[in-house]
């Protein structure tokens, strides 16, 4: 998480983060693009904020991954349908990270 957030925003602390996405583009077209093995953006949580502010963090987060693949599809979000597609990725997202959250005994 350090060089990440060092390489998008300067700052040299992860400590100042309670998270961050890291979404891919192109260096060619500047357009988004899916990694090897189905990668869209790369998500970095605090685990030791997330057991303080969970909720938040994690809605906000997965805010800014279900864009990044909204933005991929090229989603309408003046429309319905838009709407759905980034809707339903923060619902994906949001799930996996509570699993995992488990799974890592971030949560009893």
């Amino acid at each position: 998480m350090q060089k990440a957030a060092e390489f998008i925003t300067g700052f040299p602390d992860p400590e100042d983060f309670h998270g961050m996405v890291r979404h891919y583009m192109s260096k060619v077209t500047g357009r988004y693009v899916v990694r090897p093995r189905h990668v869209v953006a790369d998500m970095f949580l605090n685990a030791s904020d997330l057991r303080h502010n969970a909720n938040e963090i994690i809605a906000h987060e997965c805010g800014h991954a279900g864009m990044a693949w909204a933005r991929l599809c090229k989603a309408n979000l003046s429309t319905m349908d838009g709407e759905e597609v980034l809707c339903y990725a923060i619902g994906v997202l949001h799930k996996q990270i509570i699993g995992f959250g488990y799974g890592m005994g971030i949560w009893k």
